[in-house]
């Protein structure tokens, strides 16, 4: 994906307009901070962690063209031409199959939701996916 980006400034997925709940990094590092540190607590728990807001891949080439100064395109693919892609690239058939089902289902709506799930296993709201503008 990040050579498409930098070489074509494209964001290239095959999920429509289908939303999820993107998850920052700062947050998947606290919740395993909180996992590692008391594990037990945790045992036999399953937490399904979002961000905050539900977003797009337009909303993440936007993102990208702000963070890199460059307009980045959202071009949408069909699940079955990214299938078709992967083959090609040498992914194999069961894989790139699955790998479609997945964006499918995203480009269905099926992940067009948010949870508590990084508040109950941290005790605090996800973070909002701003990068830090290096002032103080």
């Amino acid at each position: 994906m990040a050579p498409t980006i930098k070489q074509k400034h494209e964001l290239v997925m095959p999920v429509g307009d289908g939303q999820f709940g993107i998850v920052d990094s700062r947050d998947v590092s606290a919740a395993a901070a909180a996992v590692s540190a008391s594990p037990a607590c945790h045992e036999g728990r399953t937490y399904l962690p979002t961000g905050p807001e539900l977003v797009t891949y337009a909303d993440v080439a936007a993102e990208l063209t702000r963070a890199l100064g460059k307009e980045i395109e959202y071009r949408p693919l069909k699940p079955d031409q990214h299938r078709e892609q992967m083959v090609r690239a040498g992914v194999p058939e069961a894989v790139a199959a699955s790998n479609a089902q997945v964006f499918g289902l995203i480009a269905e709506g099926d992940t067009a939701w948010l949870s508590d799930g990084f508040a109950s296993l941290t005790g605090h709201a996800s973070a909002a996916c701003e990068p830090s503008s290096g002032s103080t």
